[in-house]
């Protein structure tokens, strides 16, 4: 990604994905919001996903938000009526100033084969660091249709690698972000509670019925992940 953004010119640089089909009209959507609003360092949209054939539509009132805490808040890919001011960008559906992008880059330090987790919310955190904005706006639209994934990431079957990558890059992102006392509170909260995807206590114990030893090894993977993050934060 810094390759090609080292090689691009223009004023505007859009990124989707090889397995998404941008609507006819989105380039221009993503041009007159830049247009309108000389803040903006980005502007992204709506991806829709189909799930057995079935949009996922659910109503959603927050997008692409990182709470207090430290919890992050995508559905990028769900339904709001209202365009809003957001902390990051999916990256199926972004756009960016070019000269800003030039500065900051793509975040190295990230790990991971192939795209690495997280990349977006370094680029959006980052960017409000330096008093940009950032607008979902969900008429700027994008089809997604998920495909499979040759790296170290899969959607189907557990991978430890994947685990540890992601919980690392999210842990090193986001102590570089938040204040020092909401650092020690998204720790806490990380490896006391966590996510469906990063499993602190709670949800270890939430699915140990169903998954049995890999609840075990997802949250043991995501104390790695944290770890390692830590380290390299303050290596920073």
């Amino acid at each position: 990604m810094n390759l090609g953004l080292d090689a691009a010119d223009g004023d505007i640089l859009a990124i989707t994905d090889d397995d998404s089909a941008p609507f006819p009209d989105w380039l221009q959507r993503i041009e007159q919001a830049f247009q309108k609003d000389r803040t903006l360092a980005g502007v992204g949209g709506r991806d829709f996903i189909r799930q057995n054939g079935t949009l996922l539509d659910d109503p959603v009132r927050l997008v692409g938000q990182v709470l207090w805490y430290g919890k992050i808040i995508a559905n990028h890919h769900l339904r709001t009526d209202k365009a809003q001011f957001v902390d990051l960008l999916k990256g199926v559906n972004g756009a960016y100033r070019l000269s800003v992008l030039k500065e900051i880059g793509f975040d190295r330090r990230l790990r991971g084969r192939g795209a690495q987790w997280h990349w977006e919310l370094s680029l959006g955190l980052s960017l409000h660091q330096r008093n940009w904005c950032l607008l979902y706006d969900p008429e700027i639209r994008v089809n997604h249709y998920p495909g499979n994934l040759f790296d170290d990431r899969s959607r189907d079957v557990y991978n430890s690698e994947e685990v540890r990558n992601r919980s690392h890059n999210e842990t090193l992102v986001l102590l570089g972000y938040l204040p020092s006392i909401n650092r020690m509170v998204f720790l806490t909260w990380a490896i006391l509670v966590g996510t469906s995807e990063s499993y602190g206590m709670v949800q270890m114990l939430r699915y140990v019925p169903r998954e049995k030893k890999q609840a075990l090894a997802k949250f043991r993977d995501n104390l790695h992940g944290r770890y390692t993050g830590v380290r390299s934060w303050l290596r920073h």
